[in-house]
């Protein structure tokens, strides 16, 4: 698969699991935590997301960590690990509305 394919398919499942998770938040917190994370890649059942910093990695881990691997389970998807990297600031299309990923370094840190 090639990485715009992988790309593709992590915006697929995170867009479908989006409503799952606004269903469960209150639209603040949703906003402020969800809306900032990006979906990188999705291969061999590992979901990549991206986020801004460490600070917002341990926060969404430790509050919707178990949120979001239900919310994806919910979908469908064969989602088997979750990992965030930092560095990932989200930038909107205006045109689709659809969220990309400014990114410039990594971290790898996969979910429990």
């Amino acid at each position: 698969m090639s990485s715009s394919e992988t790309r593709s398919a992590a915006l697929e499942c995170w867009n479908a699991a989006l409503p799952f998770l606004k269903a469960e938040m209150n639209d603040e917190s949703f906003a402020r935590w969800m809306a900032a994370v990006t979906p990188l890649s999705l291969e061999g059942g590992r979901l990549e997301l991206g986020v801004p910093d460490e600070f917002f990695l341990d926060w969404v881990k430790a509050h919707y960590g178990e949120l979001i691997a239900d919310a994806l389970a919910r979908t469908g998807s064969r989602i088997s690990k979750i990992g965030y990297s930092t560095g990932h600031e989200p930038v909107a299309s205006e045109e689709s509305g659809v969220q990309q990923s400014r990114g410039s370094r990594k971290a790898h840190v996969a979910s429990d």
